[in-house]
């Protein structure tokens, strides 16, 4: 194969997708717990950290799901810091793209 030079294309589909993944990655926990509290205050419930608390809509307890969601935005200390690196990694390869589109 003389001439001919192999090109690697990595198939992104669109890179706002990618964006918007790396974000949701990194934020979702936030957005859980948010909707515990906006549930349980529409239903009228306490929701704290202390414990799961009896919070019945819908005929049927859901006061240890709002719970776990509520302690789930804890998972953030963790999320938040790799969607970070994600998203300097995604920044990085799409200046690459760009430099290499310009030569």
């Amino acid at each position: 194969m003389t001439g001919r030079r192999f090109r690697f294309r990595v198939f992104v589909p669109n890179r706002w997708v990618v964006l918007c993944a790396i974000l949701l990655f990194a934020i979702h926990p936030l957005l859980l717990m948010f909707a515990a509290g906006f549930v349980a205050s529409l239903a009228g419930c306490a929701l704290d950290e202390g414990g799961a608390h009896a919070c019945f809509m819908l005929g049927s307890d859901w006061g240890e799901a709002l719970y776990n969601m509520l302690v789930g935005g804890w998972l953030t200390i963790f999320t938040l810091p790799i969607g970070v690196l994600l998203l300097l990694l995604w920044l990085v390869g799409v200046l690459i793209l760009r430099w290499r589109r310009k030569q």
